[in-house]
Parts: structure tokens; sequence; C-alpha cells
């Protein structure tokens, strides 16, 4: 017989391990929504369903770090997903299995950096490692489809960025910012995490140096407070001196 109870976290926590054997409780309300009481005496949140004449069941998240509620509410958002013909346990193991933005970097330095200058290589490794890893290195890789800006025809990469540019503008809001405001932010952000003016100017696509000088005066405001922290352990510091009835003041 199917264990059946209002899932919450009295429930949850007063459900008594059984010796030699998991089990589950499940919730009276959302179909296939159960906690599993494990031989050991942990306990996670799961939800059962069946995909494809196939019975499946996939894990919620473990108690105590998933609340009841919580819980209750992803399984609610997962059972409107496997209603409307989804698989979530599929594409769970699809995702675990998808190439991330990390496989891509190190195919990057193993197949293309060798090529460069030895400077070059070495900066570019350095801007990823700093700019795009740490943000981005865990983000799957454009699933599905292998362009990285994909077009408004399947299959197909963007040709006409103009056009492709004013949907994007449109989707976040941004109708007063320019492509080439891009290529600025772009170099900001290079400059304010220690990058060199050749390092800028080659990921930029520059063929003169002078071009790139408009971004130097962006260097100003990190070497002014590298100059500004020498300074400040130039700085004399008060001394504590005693007066000569002993009272404590700062000369």
């Amino acid at each position: 017989m199917v264990n059946r109870l209002r899932l919450n976290e009295k429930s949850v926590r007063d459900a008594e391990s059984a010796a030699g054997r998991d089990y589950q409780i499940f919730d009276t309300d959302v179909r296939g929504f159960a906690v599993c009481i494990y031989r050991s005496g942990n306990r996670a949140f799961t939800i059962d369903y069946r995909h494809a004449g196939r019975q499946r069941r996939m894990t919620i998240g473990r108690w105590p770090e998933w609340s009841a509620t919580a819980a209750r509410e992803r399984a609610k958002e997962l059972r409107r997903e496997i209603d409307a013909g989804a698989d979530p346990l599929g594409q769970k193991e699809t995702g675990r299995d998808a190439p991330r933005i990390t496989d891509m970097i190190d195919r990057y330095t193993e197949v293309h950096l060798p090529h460069l200058a030895p400077t070059n290589a070495s900066d570019q490794k350095s801007m990823l490692a700093k700019l795009v890893v740490p943000e981005w290195g865990n983000r799957l890789v454009p699933r599905g489809c292998v362009l990285l800006f994909p077009g408004d025809v399947p299959g197909q990469p963007v040709k006409e960025i103009r056009r492709f540019w004013a949907s994007i503008q449109k989707q976040v809001d941004i109708p007063d910012v320019r492509i080439h405001d891009l290529r600025h932010t772009f170099a900001s952000l290079l400059v304010s995490g220690g990058a060199s003016l050749e390092m800028i100017g080659k990921l930029l696509g520059h063929s003169q140096m002078q071009t790139t000088q408009r971004y130097a005066h962006l260097m100003d405001s990190p070497l002014r407070a590298g100059v500004d922290a020498v300074a400040s352990a130039f700085r004399p510091r008060p001394k504590l001196v005693h007066d000569a009835d002993g009272a404590q003041k700062l000369a």
C-alpha cells in the first residue's frame, strides 16, 4: 500500500527510517511528489512520473537543505512541465553531459593559443581566466545549435547585424545603446582588469597602436589608485602620548 500524507516540515522530520530498506511517503496534493526516507536516516524530496511509457524518478533536493514548502513549489513546476510532455530527468541528464564554456576555453587554449605570439597568448589566457571563467565558466555552450550567434533562419548564422541588434535592443530595453558602445565597454572592462594596451588593440582588431591610444586615459584611475596605495604606506601615523596628568591624547 502506498504511503500518503500531507508533506510538511513536521511530517518529514517525524518520519522514521526502516531497517534494511528505503521507502517513500507521497504527498496527498501534488501528484508524484514524495519524500524518500533512506535507511541511513537521510531524506530527500522526489517526483515520480511516466514519460514515453517509462517510469521516472527525479530527485528535487535533500532535506533540510530544501524545505517542504520549497520542494512542493518546485514539484508543482515540474508537474506542469511533465503534463505538457516534458521529461525533466532526461533534460537534467542531457545538461550534465553538455559542453560548458570551460570546455570551449580549454579547447581554444590547446588548439589556437600555441599559434599566437607568446605575449599575446599569455595575455589572452590571463584574460579568459580573470574575466570569462569566473562569470561564464560553468554555463552551458548555444544548446541545440552549433552557432554562437544563430540567425532568424534555423541553422543559419546572423548575416545582417543591424536587424539582429535592433531585436536585441527591443528585448532588453536599451534603445540608445549603439553596437560600437559595446566595443568601448569591452575595452573599458579590459583596462579595469589590468590588460595592456597592446592586448586591447589585438582583441579589438586594431591595425595601428594609435587607434588603441584613445583608451589610454582609462588607465589613469588604476594608476592613481596604485600611487595612492604607495603614498598611504608613508603617511605619518598619530602617536599616543601621555600628559603630565596621565590623560591620553592623540598628537
